[in-house]
């Protein structure tokens, strides 16, 4: 769906970016039912106290799929205190610490700071969703579609936040890699704050 115009500015814009609907299967389905985040609110909401534009996401790692391995450039035009990630990952099989990918972000003065993505750290697979001791995420949002009704389980997004360590300098960009591992992590929405 369009973004609202009356959206802030704080819940960043990934229209542009997006490769994936939240209605279709994108990356597939273990059986033949619809594995999908159709429930998921659409538009300007809040998960785990955090405001979020969902309208779509953002999927790295498949080129069984056609989706790249990398989404550079992801505008964000502003300086903030902290970055709000609302994500999860597609089969991660990997063992928690495993790191599954990364966003770069890109700041006016030209640094660039790493934040990882790491298997049961800060991300967990979008339908094995228990968080262990010491992570550093919180589950935003747990609904069902067709193949994890059939299954009997649920399906999470994640929200992670990440503290800047450069609050007075613009962040010009993100930058949303995949690490090449079985896990393929995908991006639902970004809240500077």
């Amino acid at each position: 769906p369009p973004r609202d115009p009356d959206t802030p500015s704080q819940l960043i814009d990934l229209s542009s970016h997006y490769n994936a609907s939240l209605t279709e299967s994108w990356l597939g389905s273990p059986g033949p039912e619809k594995n999908d985040l159709a429930e998921l609110p659409q538009g300007v909401h809040a998960f785990a106290g955090v405001r979020f534009d969902v309208r779509g996401l953002i999927q790295v790692g498949s080129a069984r799929y056609n989706f790249p391995r990398r989404v550079t450039g992801i505008a964000v035009g502003l300086s903030c205190q902290r970055l709000h990630f609302l994500h999860a990952t597609q089969w991660g099989i990997e063992k928690p610490g495993t790191q599954i990918g990364n966003y770069v972000v890109h700041f006016s003065n030209g640094q660039t700071h790493e934040i990882p993505i790491v298997l049961g750290q800060n991300v967990a697979d979008w339908w094995s969703h228990i968080p262990g001791r010491g992570t550093e995420f919180t589950v935003a949002w747990t609904g069902t579609n067709e193949a994890t009704r059939a299954r009997k389980t649920t399906t999470s997004l994640f929200k992670t936040t990440w503290k800047n360590p450069w609050p007075d300098v613009v962040i010009e960009s993100i930058d949303f890699n995949w690490a090449g591992r079985e896990g393929k992590p995908f991006l639902v929405a970004i809240t500077a704050e």
